[in-house]
């Protein structure tokens, strides 16, 4: 039946984030999501971190001092004072000026989009550098390389970056590409705790399969790029995560009105500073299609 009258403009399906991801993460005590509730953006121009002691403890005989062998407890291992830069997230929404209705309602659209977005610009940056290409990341090519450039079953990757975090002696992450994730879950290496957090079955790793890091994101500086079917898997230690409340801007309608092309343009946009303390850091190439270990 043909209806009567002009078409009625209604909102599309509502813009949701991703089940899992790095802010997703943070129902796990592993990656903290801190607001800014200090008044200033202290942090708004990067910070620089002061990692808690990296090593991962020793064992000391007491009476080892009037043995024919006496030995001497260790000094702590140098800190690493990383500097990260803050990024602004944001995402626009531009109308014509007599199609936008009500600007309450037009405004909140951005912020209802950029809510469902914001974890993969987070993520994209922590992995690759995209904006700030200096400030530490996953793929900047530091940290250790257990198989070298060798790509291994997605068992083998999981297993080896196992061993990486358990040398720490504390918890941590496993940051991987969805693709990677799904045929993990397919091989029984992942599993969904209480908390809505994937881990892997063995040891409990938190696991981050994020939309930021598919793609070439994940390819290491210095190293090959992955080919089809492959890409790189990384572990860290924990993650930090500011960030400060959503702002639109600019704050009015008239400031967002461009008059010589008649468009409303309102921009959604956050603070975001990410961080870990660069401890642990390490990657192994993955081959989603081979069963078989690096070297084997």
């Amino acid at each position: 039946m043909t209806g009567i009258g002009p078409l009625w403009r209604v909102d599309g399906p509502l813009p949701l984030a991703p089940q899992y991801g790095l802010l997703q993460a943070a129902r796990s005590p592993v990656v903290r999501i801190i607001p800014n509730d200090e008044g200033p953006l202290r942090w708004g121009g990067g910070a620089q971190i002061y990692p808690y002691p990296p090593d991962a403890g020793h064992g000391f005989d007491s009476c080892s001092v009037y043995g024919s062998t006496p030995t001497e407890k260790e000094e702590g291992s140098e800190i690493d004072l990383p500097i990260f830069d803050a990024l602004t997230v944001y995402l626009a929404e531009t109308c014509s000026s007599f199609g936008i209705g009500n600007d309450a309602e037009f405004r909140a659209r951005a912020v209802a989009a950029l809510a469902a977005v914001e974890g993969r610009v987070v993520e994209r940056e922590f992995m690759a550098g995209d904006v700030f290409p200096g400030s530490p990341h996953l793929a900047d090519g530091a940290g250790d390389f257990p198989n070298g450039t060798t790509a291994t079953s997605v068992v083998d990757a999981f297993a080896t970056l196992e061993e990486v975090i358990a040398d720490s002696g504390r918890q941590g992450l496993i940051h991987c590409s969805p693709a990677v994730a799904t045929k993990a879950a397919s091989e029984l290496v992942l599993e969904t705790s209480s908390n809505g957090v994937l881990r892997t079955i063995g040891c409990g790793t938190v696991v981050i399969p994020g939309q930021g890091y598919a793609g070439d994101a994940s390819d290491p500086a210095g190293a090959p790029a992955a080919a089809a079917k492959e890409s790189w898997v990384y572990a860290t230690g924990p993650v930090d995560v500011r960030r400060s409340d959503v702002e639109v801007v600019p704050g009015t309608l008239a400031e967002a009105l461009d008059r010589a092309m008649n468009v409303v343009t309102y921009r959604a946009e956050r603070y975001y500073l990410v961080d870990w303390d660069t401890a642990v850091q390490a990657a192994v190439l993955v081959d989603r299609c081979s069963d078989e270990c690096a070297g084997s």
